[in-house]
């Protein structure tokens, strides 16, 4: 008679065998996970299986497939405790073939029978982004500085315990030349004469611009427009306070966070009498797209520029009016979702006390850095000499504006007696390299563009490039950096015969770019109508590209006599 008990024994022993190799794996698994190449037909990926082998992998050539399915487990060969399986992941790029900066749109479908940790997405093995949630879904940025050529596109799918598969594919990217021309727009009034004042590029690469369009009467609109990063118009409206008022917008920045939505500002003047600064805030999506404005009287204030932070405050510099004088003023607004009013919170003033009525100081540009603080960019007046001077003023976290020579702040650069110069533009690098351009000039001689760049934590150490003479007056109006380093600088160049020309030069470390013969900076832009024409802002955008905004003039014809008036022109440009 067979003993029962050494039946069950001998029962038990392969049993607990295929339970130790089992066991054995799972921890293997859970300490290092395995990774699976989904871009091969029918891959199993090399899953283990319960009897301590492992199964082979498939190639699509091997198996006849055309790729990208998942892998496959056959569960069926699995005694005791099931496995968690790897996830089964799809992955599209569109488009496929890249001619112009743009973002290329990235997503994957990642499933699993417990559950996805995270999706990643790479460019060429530099890790994009990580989306730890449905949609799996990012933008890769495409910029017009990019080199030419075949980019790997990759998406790995990790499960909770490890396991990660992943799909490569390759983008053909070809660019156009840098310096070549992206498109370009010579905006009709509205109502008469118009013209671009500033610009600011939202996150999805399109623009938003703002401006004024005139009626030819003594009255004006701010003028305020959205376009797409190709030049389409999204958004196209005027802001109006109705008969005898002249409205000006001269700083726009769109919201980091929300490409619909832009803070403006400017100022309004009545009948010719004192102007009044207007702070606002704009959203296309909404049908009374003036969302939020302030409402308090500002008498005798203007608003040159805007800065937006990430929570939503609105900084503005400009300047105040003191008699035939004026101060340089910052303001800071708050901006809260569903109020109509922009609350206003904190004030400063620089004031370079100069004798008698030179005393023209003004904040032109504004940017808000990520501690808290901001910089002003504009002109004060050398109280001992009495001329004007480029002044970087710095605002601190309590929006005090910093007076503190002793480290160099408010930074002014030392000139000799017979020198002035202006600051119109301001950029400052994440890691605090901080850029202005403007202009110089000497005894009775023409302006020149100048820029000026130093660090935020050493403003004594300063480089200074100043143009050489062209022609007449030659004013440097606004500055933008491209990710790759280089300054567009854009100028306004006087000359007899052609007067006011648009002037677009590329600064380098190693100072002004020109006459070099195979260089493709700087290019100048005369009008049709050979009149004046001129940048007001120049402005780069996550994809490279740059626009550059101002007017041209042009002729019309007004009660059967020839007259000039202005049109918006923009231009936008490979980096």
């Amino acid at each position: 008679m067979i003993s029962t008990d050494k039946t069950i024994l001998a029962l038990a022993i392969p049993l607990a065998l295929a339970c130790n190799v089992e066991q054995a794996i799972q921890e293997l698994i859970d300490e290092h996970g395995i990774t699976w190449d989904t871009s091969a037909a029918d891959s199993t990926g090399g899953i283990p299986t319960t009897d301590g082998g492992w199964s082979p992998t498939t190639s699509a050539a091997e198996a006849g497939g055309d790729g990208g399915s998942g892998p496959t487990s056959d569960a069926s060969t699995s005694t005791g405790a099931q496995l968690d399986l790897p996830p089964a992941l799809e992955f599209s790029v569109t488009p496929e073939d890249v001619q112009s900066a743009m973002f290329v749109d990235l997503a994957a479908t990642c499933e699993d029978d417990v559950a996805v940790a995270e999706v990643r997405f790479s460019v060429d093995g530099v890790l994009l982004a990580t989306v730890a949630a449905p949609p799996f879904e990012a933008k890769w940025p495409v910029k017009s500085t990019d080199e030419d050529g075949p980019r790997t596109v990759r998406a790995e799918c990790e499960d909770t315990v490890g396991h990660v598969v992943f799909d490569e594919k390759v983008i053909g990217v070809t660019l156009p030349e840098s310096g070549s021309e992206a498109w370009s727009v010579l905006m009709p009034s509205k109502n008469w004469s118009t013209e671009a004042l500033d610009a600011s590029a939202a996150p999805d690469g399109s623009w938003w611009v703002c401006g004024y369009d005139s009626d030819g009467a003594g009255e004006a609109s701010m003028w305020v427009a959205h376009f797409g990063p190709d030049g389409a118009i999204l958004f196209n409206e005027l802001i109006s306070r109705g008969p005898g008022f002249y409205g000006t917008c001269s700083g726009i920045e769109v919201f980091p966070d929300d490409p619909h939505r832009a803070a403006l500002t400017g100022s309004w003047i009545k009948d010719g009498l004192s102007p009044l600064l207007w702070t606002g805030v704009v959203d296309e999506t909404h049908e009374s797209f003036v969302i939020a404005k302030n409402e308090d009287n500002y008498l005798g204030e203007v608003g040159n520029d805007v800065a937006v932070t990430v929570d939503h405050q609105v900084r503005i510099t400009g300047y105040r009016l003191a008699g035939s004088n004026s101060i340089l003023t910052y303001r800071a607004f708050t901006f809260s979702e569903g109020e109509t009013h922009l609350a206003h919170f904190a004030a400063d003033e620089y004031d370079s006390l100069a004798p008698g009525d030179l005393k023209l100081d003004a904040g032109e540009a504004i940017v808000a850095l990520p501690d808290g603080s901001s910089l002003i960019a504009g002109r004060a007046v050398d109280p001992k000499l009495g001329l004007s001077r480029g002044i970087v003023a710095l605002v601190g976290a309590n929006h005090q504006i910093v007076k503190d020579p002793g480290n160099g702040w408010p930074f002014m650069m030392t000139l000799t007696q017979p020198e002035s110069e202006g600051y119109g533009d301001i950029t400052v690098t994440p890691d605090g390299l901080v850029a202005v351009a403007g202009w110089w000039s000497q005894f009775d001689q023409a302006r020149r563009p100048r820029l000026v760049h130093f660090d935020l934590t050493d403003p004594a150490n300063v480089d200074a490039y100043t143009q050489p003479a062209l022609g007449d007056d030659f004013v440097g109006q606004s500055l933008a950096r491209l990710s790759t380093g280089p300054v567009m600088v854009a100028a306004t160049r006087s000359d007899p015969v052609e007067k006011d020309d648009i002037w677009i030069e590329q600064y380098t470390a190693d100072g002004w770019n020109v006459n070099g013969e195979d260089e493709v900076w700087p290019k100048t832009f005369t009008g049709f109508f050979h009149g004046n024409d001129a940048p007001h802002a120049i402005r780069v955008n996550a994809l490279d590209t740059f626009l550059v905004v101002g007017y041209e003039t042009i002729q019309t014809v007004k009660d059967g006599q020839p007259v000039t008036i202005r049109q918006a022109w923009l231009r936008g440009f490979e980096g």
